[in-house]
């Protein structure tokens, strides 16, 4: 437990995975581990916010702090958060993988949290999930990421369109094929059998 808070601290893990804690009556907590999985990770802070980078998952942890910043570089992240209550108490998490966080005491402010491959589910327990981008280049970025799902999906959707009208065409040229056949076979003269 730090008095006036915690900065540039790197972590070295031996192992495959471990776990961190750390706690401050005052100041940040800036923390990065590097090495193997972060089975666990329990930081608080009062009054301060805390910086969190994992190079590898962040398999379970509970963070408290006016604002939070989480980085898993090329994992997962997983675990509660507990922001302040200011409208400058916001959630920033960023990851390769899947990002599960949960807020477990009142509104969740979320600047930012972006997964590169993989899901993105927060949870909110006792309030409300709020956008805390004010500006318009923030309000433009997320509009302009919107905007390419919509593209994606619109491409999708074309794309499905235009193969189920190819695959009628066909079933219809079958049948058409099928049925010319069938008629020009039952207008064939029968050939006389001689006895």
């Amino acid at each position: 437990m730090a008095k006036d808070g915690i900065s540039d601290v790197n972590i070295e893990a031996s192992g495959a995975e471990g776990g961190v804690t750390a706690t401050t009556t005052t100041g940040d907590l800036t923390l990065e581990y590097v090495g193997g999985v972060v089975k666990t990770a329990n930081l608080q802070t009062q009054g301060g916010d805390i910086d969190f980078t994992s190079h590898s998952d962040i398999s379970y942890g509970s963070f408290k702090a006016d604002s939070i910043i989480l980085t898993s570089t090329l994992g997962s992240i997983r675990g509660v958060v507990d922001t302040g209550n200011t409208d400058g108490s916001v959630l920033t998490a960023t990851a390769q993988g899947d990002i599960n966080l949960r807020e477990t005491s009142g509104d969740l402010r979320v600047n930012r949290v972006k997964s590169q491959q993989g899901d993105v589910t927060l949870q909110v327990d006792e309030g409300d999930l709020i956008d805390s981008q004010t500006s318009e280049v923030d309000q433009q970025s997320f509009l302009d990421e919107l905007q390419v799902f919509a593209d994606d999906a619109a491409v999708d959707a074309h794309i499905e369109a235009i193969e189920m009208a190819k695959q009628a065409e066909y079933q219809q040229y079958w049948e058409a094929r099928n049925l010319r056949l069938a008629v020009s076979l039952s207008t064939l003269p029968m050939p006389e059998m001689g006895v």
